[in-house]
């Protein structure tokens, strides 16, 4: 019965009938969370019945939109906005919820990302850790974030192991990522540990740009 119904709910929704069906979904998550699954192909609808649904959403329905809408880059903008409300309110970074968010493409970069910006950098390391167990790097957008919120946090230690890490990964560090690590140095008073960036920067072809000469100055 159960998939029948959440066949016709679906129906439903590529209708835009679905409306009077809202009490029903809202008292049984699972039966939304089946809905949700069977509208995959279509993310636009999927994405349009999940704003029309009255808060707060389930977790499993959220998280289903989630990866549903990963794939489809026109569609990122809501995907990572839906990925930071859901970091304010439940600790995503967590064994229980984290293994599930590392399956799909793009949320585990975009988990990084939010939290380094939301300035939990012990939640962003924790997952980045967890990607790169699972043989898995952030892009560069959310290493520069983590990177950043490491140096803000005065985390020295951490941010070369994890800008060590990255090198490991086979990341191509980009000058944002260098300035990163500057700014991690400049943090730290590490004229000598700038200075070696500086030459990895150069070794490996990678432009200094105003930041990068400003920050090597500071240091002196």
């Amino acid at each position: 019965m159960a998939p029948s119904l959440s066949r016709e709910l679906c129906a439903a929704v590529v209708k835009s009938t679905f409306r009077p069906h809202l009490s029903l979904l809202a008292a049984s998550p699972s039966l939304l969370t089946a809905v949700l699954h069977r509208l995959s192909p279509l993310p636009s609808a999927a994405l349009a019945f999940f704003r029309a649904l009255p808060p707060p959403h389930p977790l499993d329905a959220s998280l289903a939109v989630l990866r549903l809408l990963a794939p489809h880059p026109r569609h990122h903008t809501a995907a990572r906005a839906l990925l930071r409300d859901l970091s304010l309110r439940h600790p995503l970074s967590s064994p229980l919820l984290l293994p599930s968010l590392l399956a799909g493409p793009h949320v585990p970069s975009w988990l990084v990302l939010v939290l380094a910006q939301s300035a939990r950098p012990h939640d962003a390391v924790r997952v980045f850790d967890h990607m790169r167990a699972r043989g898995l790097a952030p892009d560069a957008h959310a290493c520069t974030a983590l990177l950043t919120a490491l140096a803000r946090a005065r985390m020295t230690a951490t941010a070369r192991r994890v800008f060590d890490e990255m090198a490991r990964a086979g990341l191509a560090a980009t000058t944002h990522v260098y300035n990163a690590m500057l700014h991690v140095c400049l943090k730290a008073g590490d004229a000598a540990q700038a200075e070696a960036i500086v030459t990895r920067m150069d070794a490996a072809g990678v432009t200094l740009d105003r930041f990068s000469y400003n920050t090597v100055i500071a240091l002196y």
